[in-house]
């Protein structure tokens, strides 16, 4: 005996935020940041804990920020901030966000708050390479030499072939001390 197949409902929310989606990536991918920080806004609105959208917004808040005034550039980054904070209560574990979230704190003047998120995710993730990398950069940054070449070290044992991680190594074998 056959079992009649049921039908299931479209979910109209869940449409409307994969449109939003699909939109605020199309934006991104023109470079057109407002416009893609407004779809993945329009696609939490939609379905509100769509970490995706919240990482995406993040990451288009973060370029319009590069390309704007500095007092524009601090509302932009401010509410990157927003948005990967969000994403890190619903998804913690989330090497996407955090990774954004220091750097919207290194480019909010944050450094120490951006490296103690990277050392955590760098003690959470071992295996994650962009985390080595951009916590070797966020020490050089501050000056600790020796800690950003370990960094370095553990980066190019997992990505031996990452060409930044290359660059900066030679940058730091030139720093001395």
């Amino acid at each position: 005996m056959r079992w009649p197949r049921r039908r299931t409902r479209p979910n109209p929310a869940l449409q409307a935020a994969r449109q939003h989606m699909l939109a605020g990536g199309q934006a991104l991918e023109s470079q057109r940041w407002a416009v893609a920080v407004e779809q993945f806004e329009k696609a939490l609105e939609a379905v509100p804990e769509l970490v995706e959208a919240h990482v995406n917004a993040g990451s288009a808040c973060y370029q319009a920020a590069l390309g704007s005034s500095a007092s524009e550039a601090d509302l932009w980054l401010s509410r990157a901030q927003r948005h990967f904070e969000a994403a890190l209560v619903q998804r913690p574990d989330s090497v996407p966000a955090a990774l954004n979230l220091a750097a919207t704190l290194h480019g909010r003047g944050a450094a120490a708050e951006a490296l103690a998120v990277l050392e955590a995710l760098a003690r959470d993730h071992p295996q994650a390479t962009a985390v080595h990398y951009n916590l070797a950069l966020a020490y050089a940054n501050a000056g600790r030499l020796d800690e950003a070449r370990a960094a370095l070290a553990t980066e190019l044992t997992l990505d031996p072939t990452n060409a930044a991680a290359l660059e900066l190594g030679r940058q730091l074998e030139g720093a001395g001390g």
